[in-house]
């Protein structure tokens, strides 16, 4: 019999990385490395190439896929920003998603002004 293989292959089109939650014992949460690729849209060659990233995936992961309006602020590093995203992520992870985005939404601040938009896509795998 094969043996089941978790794994998620994904490409970026300028995004900010994702974050995989591990829910393990010691839940952790990191920024996954993603081969950018061009900005959708912004190329005028319809032969744009988006690099696939395959990533191994843990046991019951979620992931968080979002845009830089989520963690673009004025005079915040964005490394830092992803961070702090990453552990509210990791503190909250075992909500429910809806009241997990809420979250996610509350700590990207309405404290800060905010020039762009914002889209939050959250997965758990069970």
């Amino acid at each position: 019999m094969a043996r089941r293989q978790h794994r998620l292959r994904l490409a970026s089109a300028g995004h900010a990385p994702p974050l995989l939650r591990d829910p393990a014992a010691t839940p952790q949460t990191i920024a996954l490395e993603v081969e950018p690729g061009p900005l959708l849209g912004v190329s005028l060659c319809t032969e744009a190439e988006y690099p696939l990233t395959t990533v191994a995936l843990p046991e019951g992961p979620l992931l968080a896929l979002y845009t830089d309006g989520l963690v673009e602020t004025p005079d915040i590093d964005l490394t830092d920003s992803i961070a702090a995203l990453a552990h509210v992520l990791t503190r909250y992870g075992d909500r429910p998603l809806d009241d997990l985005c809420d979250s996610l939404l509350r700590h990207a601040g309405l404290q800060h002004a905010r020039t762009d938009g914002i889209a939050l896509v959250l997965l758990r795998s069970r």
